[in-house]
């Protein structure tokens, strides 16, 4: 399998209303990215890659109803886009960190249970990048 393989079962069982078999789908996608990175350090793709399969499975994460384990992998989705940005900044990159921190700030927002900690540290790096 591959990460576009499981990024998209994941997909998959998430529109499907199927959340516990989407989680095991993004783990995966996860996985295989970050293998990929770690045999290739220097290919940023394969972070960005990462950044967007850690955001799924937050997504996965959070449809089953685990908020917290949601916000801890969209922080690591949203540190790997800054680390990239911080990195190389250019406009993509500055604009793809500023919807991760918009997208995580809006949906973390129903989550009762969620860190008030982390969506404030989102809230002021947005700020910082308007």
């Amino acid at each position: 399998m591959t990460f576009w393989a499981a990024s998209s079962l994941a997909h998959y069982y998430l529109k499907g209303r199927a959340a516990d078999r989407a989680v095991p789908y993004a783990e995966a996608a996860v996985d295989f990215v970050q293998e990929a990175a770690l045999r290739d350090p220097d290919e940023p793709e394969y972070q960005r890659w990462r950044a967007s399969g850690m955001a799924l499975l937050a997504e996965a994460q959070a449809t089953a109803g685990d908020h917290e384990a949601a916000m801890g992998s969209l922080d690591v989705s949203i540190e790997i886009l800054r680390m990239l940005q911080q990195e190389l900044p250019l406009a993509g990159r500055r604009r793809d960190l500023r919807e991760a921190l918009e997208s995580a700030v809006k949906v973390s927002e129903r989550w009762t249970a969620a860190s008030s900690t982390k969506r404030q540290r989102w809230l002021e790096l947005a700020n910082s990048l308007a």
